[in-house]
């Protein structure tokens, strides 16, 4: 087997093909040659070294979520959670250019990341294993044209470089799970710590389940489905019939439970008992013993160079299987049936996507000795059975660590590795969002260890509302759900910290945020081309960057939207009804969203580009026309109420949203279903608008292209007079913002929100490109789209904390008013939203 250069985006089928012709050869082989066959081919690393200029004294890498560091000695092995992305990069501060690597391998092959040498004059090593003794030319790139001022813009410019490639390999997937749908998940080490006296312990109770959803991750007890002789065992032992009623009771609070699997060790010393001693024996229904047999089998194991199986550590006594091994891959998948039987939701698959790939030597497996994608290989083909399988198909995949390779086979990451360390004073030693600013769209990332892991002697006594609340407020800035495991302390949880959390008066406010059900629900991040079904011919729906905005979109192909092709997304939400899209199309378009409605039947609400809000109902299809610019090739977004719509067509009450089929060529992002939003505007009364500056009017009146009420704001010919129209919000809950505008001139719209260090600060949207930032003092200046001010209807539709954060680093804690400066028509001001910021949306 040749190493590996194609640039196919199919992993498997790459692997598959080439290992299947090369099993094909050696069968042939053995029969024809025999006597001359001596041994399989061997791997041997392979290395090339790229100078890092002088001056470029600033290291970002890719381990954990992303580190900025001092340039110096580093090393890491790709894929891992420790090097989770083919990329590093260096930064100049004198001259802020930008000196950057990538490695462009579509299998995720092993390669090992060094940094060696002294200040001034550092190298990168770039090693690889191959058959080859030639390190391919093409393997990787270098940048040198981008420039950072400051180090937000270094690893957001470094995040857009790789993520125009990242997005288009095969596991730049978004999986479609039920963990969109659910608003928190605790984590406990141990059910002990969740159950008591075979009752559901309080804090199960606090948050309130009935409404959000807790997921909750058991992770040591019920060993009892026959894995292997390590942690976890999971044959069955006499708390069988407990965990069987922890899992129905837990059922009753709508929360879910995860077991842990352990995906890649053998231990030899801990061996079944049936007269369990110790707490742990009770718990575990298994001993240790210091004269073991064996449980496992060594020629499983994984072999080093010499030939010796490799123990996990100092611990002698735990070994690592071979992922190519076939009785691993039954024995693991077996034993996931038997848990989905019994009533588990999901897995903890441990370690595995997590630790980097230990290169496998095994004279007897089914592989060249060191082949850089065993490790990998398995992996994913043990997830993609348990996707496939019918017994297993439903089962959720929480595993350890964010290696992107296999993202697109898991439900989510646990995102806690390094993220309880409090950063450094110094600048170049911290943890940065680089992994949610690539996969952000795509990924999703639970957890965050909540005491800082640097200070370990801190106990429960030292956790406060504001530790708490600071640790929830990070996380969701890096994607992920620290709100969804605040118990999550050091390596393990305290029961008296979970307890303090679930009584505690002065946590009230904290439970409030968390306890609030999901006001929005996303259905298409940018990265979920594989979700959309294709119905008739057409191009397939892909995953692309779009070039205006840096942000993930799926990208279709329909050029007639009359020739019966479609792209459909299943939905199948009864909660929410107001649906919220972005697009970008440049052609005559239909999108229809498929309703079920009270009288039993399912109605079609067609969306195209007739005029705004022109309607006519035919027999089971209302057609409503969104406006004639919304297909001019630049983005919309569109904000419909659906049993509005569905009501004022028939008269019917809608129960469901079934699905969204797209007839159309272009971008289509950011699909959410929300519950009703506050109405700061609906265009009825004016008298609620304040005036500064004279000849100044507000007034309702009826707009002659919708034919509903807008507020009328007049008088005002230039955006820079000073002059202003001003409505007070005053909302410390909702921080999702929607408003309609229609004007022909220049423009300033000012969102004011104070912020959690004190102050107020400015959100200044006008016609700029869309998305373009720039923020000076108090106030973040964002565009809208120059197409804004075209004298035509538009909805804009923020997220006023997202913003905020993105533009200065600091947290929303409050929208005080909105200012217009301009002569314009407005209508529908809404705001929704639980008060905790969304990661990662445009």
């Amino acid at each position: 087997m040749q190493y590996k250069t194609s640039t196919s985006l199919n992993l498997k089928s790459i692997i598959s093909v080439n290992r299947w012709l090369i099993g094909s050869f050696i069968f042939i082989a053995l029969i024809v040659f025999a006597p001359c066959l001596v041994s399989a081919q061997q791997y041997n690393p392979v290395s090339t070294t790229i100078s890092i200029p002088s001056g470029y004294t600033e290291m970002l890498v890719p381990a954990y979520h992303g580190k900025l560091l001092a340039t110096g000695a580093y090393s890491s092995r790709y894929p891992s959670t420790y090097h989770n992305m083919q990329l590093m990069a260096f930064r100049n501060p004198a001259t802020n250019q930008i000196f950057y690597v990538q490695t462009q391998d579509p299998n995720g092959q092993v390669i090992d990341w060094a940094v060696a040498g002294s200040s001034g004059s550092y190298n990168l090593t770039l090693t690889i294993f191959s058959l080859s003794s030639t390190f391919p030319a093409n393997f990787y790139i270098t940048d040198t044209t981008m420039t950072a001022a400051t180090h937000r813009e270094f690893y957001r410019t470094v995040a857009r470089k790789y993520k125009a490639w990242a997005i288009n390999q095969q596991w730049a997937k978004r999986k479609k799970s039920a963990i969109d749908n659910m608003a928190t998940m605790a984590i406990a080490p141990d059910l002990r710590q969740v159950t008591m006296d075979n009752t559901v312990f309080p804090y199960i109770d606090a948050w309130n389940g009935e409404q959000t959803g807790s997921w909750i991750t058991f992770w040591r007890k019920y060993w009892r489905y026959g894995i292997d002789g390590a942690l976890p065992d999971y044959r069955l032992g006499g708390n069988a019939t407990e965990s069987l009623s922890s899992l129905s009771q837990l059922a009753t609070k709508n929360s879910s439970s995860f077991p842990y699997t352990n995906a890649l060790l053998w231990d030899s010393n801990i061996i079944y008992t049936s007269n369990p001693q110790t707490q742990l024996e009770i718990d575990m229904n298994e001993i240790w013993t210091n004269n073991p047999s064996a449980r496992y089998n060594s020629a499983e194991m994984i072999k080093n160079s010499s030939g010796q199986v490799v123990a996990y550590s100092n611990n002698t006594h735990m070994k690592y299987i071979c992922q190519a091994s076939a009785v691993w891959k039954t024995t693991f998948v077996n034993a996931c049936k038997t848990m989905a039987g019994d009533g588990w939701q999901g897995i903890y698959y441990d370690m595995a996507a997590f630790t980097a790939p230990i290169l496998c030597y095994a004279a007897n497996h089914t592989h060249d000795a060191g082949d850089p994608l065993v490790w990998q290989d398995g992996i994913r083909d043990i997830l993609s059975t348990l996707e496939s399988d019918n017994q297993t198909k439903e089962l959720l995949i929480l595993t350890e660590g964010n290696a992107e390779i296999y993202m697109d086979l898991v439900d989510a990451f646990l995102s806690y590795a390094e993220t309880g360390v409090t950063d450094s004073n110094n600048p170049l030693r911290k943890q940065v969002p680089l992994f949610r600013e690539v996969y952000g769209d795509i990924a999703r990332f639970i957890g965050w260890q909540l005491f800082p892991a640097a200070i370990p002697q801190e106990t429960v006594n030292d956790l406060t509302p504001t530790i708490m609340n600071d640790a929830i407020i990070k996380a969701a800035n890096f994607g992920s759900l620290c709100y969804a495991a605040p118990y999550f302390i050091g390596w393990s949880a305290s029961i008296d910290a979970q307890n303090l959390l679930a009584s505690d008066a002065a946590y009230a406010t904290i439970f409030d945020k968390i306890n609030n059900p999901l006001y929005k629900r996303v259905y298409e991040a940018g990265g979920g081309a594989g979700n959309w079904i294709l119905n008739g011919t057409a191009p397939a729906a892909v995953n692309v960057v779009d070039s205006e905005t840096g942000a993930a979109a799926v990208q279709f192909g329909i050029t007639n939207r009359d020739g019966g092709a479609n792209y459909q997304l299943d939905i199948n939400e009864t909660s929410f009804f107001n649906i919220s899209w972005d697009m970008k199309i440049s052609n005559s378009y239909y999108i229809l969203v498929t309703v079920a409605a009270s009288d039993g039947y399912w109605y079609n609400l067609l969306y195209d580009q007739h005029d705004r809000n022109y309607r006519v109902t035919a027999v089971g299809t209302i057609k409503i026309g969104l406006g004639s610019n919304t297909f001019d090739g630049t983005w919309r977004t569109i904000h419909r109420d659906l049993a509005d719509d569905l009501y004022q067509a028939n008269g019917k009450t809608i129960t469901k949203v079934i699905k969204f089929l797209v007839y159309a060529n272009g971008l289509v992002d950011s699909i959410a279903l929300s519950n009703a939003p506050y109405i700061y505007e609906d265009g009825i009364d004016a008298s609620d608008w304040s005036i500064s500056g004279s000849g100044l009017s507000t007034s309702s009146v009826t707009d002659s292209e919708t034919g509903s009420a807008v507020i009328q704001l007049s008088g005002i010919t230039n955006r820079d007079s000073g002059k202003s129209f001003t409505k007070t919000l005053g909302d410390s809950q909702r921080f999702d913002m929607v408003w309609d505008m229609k004007t022909s001139m220049s423009y300033y719209v000012i969102v004011t929100v104070a912020a959690s260090d004190g102050y107020w600060y400015n959100l200044l949207y006008d016609q700029h490109n869309r998305d373009y930032r720039v923020t000076s003092g108090t106030t973040v200046k964002i565009g809208l789209g120059a197409d804004s001010n075209d004298g035509t209807w538009h909805t804009f539709r923020r997220n006023l904390a997202d913003d905020l954060y993105e533009g200065t680093g600091q947290n929303i804690t409050n929208v005080i008013k909105m200012i217009v400066y301009a002569e314009a028509s407005i209508d529908n001001v809404l705001l929704w939203g639980n008060g905790i910021r969304t990661s990662g949306s445009r």
